[in-house]
């Protein structure tokens, strides 16, 4: 980790002053250590003495204009009836919210100490992604009316119900399906909230962009209104939901992160 030397006021005498206002504390100096992680991590180690043993850190707050930060670290009495006059000295690390900044030097105040920090890089969380195809799985098992085979064709694993059924794996010149309405929840799925939708194109692919490391969960539903062209029929790839006509795929995201075969297969009746 690398460490920024301080640059405390001082007095005429070299001493460094209590602020001004009683309810600041005395802060005597202020360093900024910056964590060797991925966003970089910025934490300002604040030092300084309370008057007495009375006296004891009351708020610590924190804002940024630009390229200055300012801490503001307040001070108030416990209420205690005796206590001991000699100083007290603390110490507390405050993190810095630098997730987002550009690369630059940023100048930090606390109280009347500052200190400054340097990004070399861009501190931006990389975003990541959702892709996959919505496509129709073809099962050519027989001509309508006759008989179908005694083993399974190519594309097609038996059915629940006797004959044959698409296979769920999405095979070359399998055709996708567009205009099929997509939505982007969070890890919760059909209990989730809302996050975007989105609508596959002509060749049945879609995308969602420019997401935040977590749990997601993208769901098709076939019973709405806008999906309609898709009945009648059935999903044959991946999980289903029981107890509606919806498909999902659950899925968690690390930073930058593509996940590029979030793929549904449906098979026309």
């Amino acid at each position: 980790m690398l460490a920024f030397p301080p640059q405390p006021a001082t007095a005429d005498d070299g001493s460094t002053p209590p602020v001004s206002g009683a309810d600041l504390a005395w802060v005597e100096n202020a360093q900024i250590i910056l964590l060797e992680s991925f966003p970089v991590q910025v934490h300002a180690v604040v030092a300084g003495q309370l008057p007495d043993g009375c006296t004891a850190i009351a708020q610590i707050t924190q804002t940024r204009e630009g390229n200055r930060f300012t801490i503001v670290i307040t001070v108030a009495h416990t209420g205690a009836d005796s206590c001991t006059q000699a100083l007290v000295p603390f110490e507390e690390v405050v993190p810095l919210n630098v997730v987002g900044l550009t690369k630059g030097v940023y100048q930090v105040m606390v109280n009347d100490v500052s200190a400054a920090f340097e990004l070399t890089s861009d501190n931006v969380m990389p975003s990541a992604s959702i892709s996959g195809t919505v496509w129709h799985d073809l099962c050519a098992a027989s001509a309508h009316g006759q008989p179908g085979p005694e083993t399974a064709p190519p594309g097609c694993v038996a059915g629940d119900q006797g004959g044959y059924q698409a296979d769920g794996v999405l095979q070359a010149g399998e055709p996708g399906i567009g205009e099929v309405l997509i939505s982007l929840r969070d890890g919760r799925c059909r209990a989730g909230d809302e996050i975007a939708t989105a609508r596959t194109a002509a060749d049945g692919r879609y995308r969602f962009g420019d997401l935040a490391p977590g749990d997601y969960c993208v769901l098709i539903d076939v019973l709405a209104a806008e999906n309609a062209h898709l009945l009648p029929g059935g999903w044959t790839y991946p999980q289903r939901d029981p107890e509606a006509g919806a498909a999902y795929v659950a899925l968690s995201l690390a930073p930058g992160e593509e996940a590029l075969a979030a793929n549904f297969g449906w098979d026309y009746l």
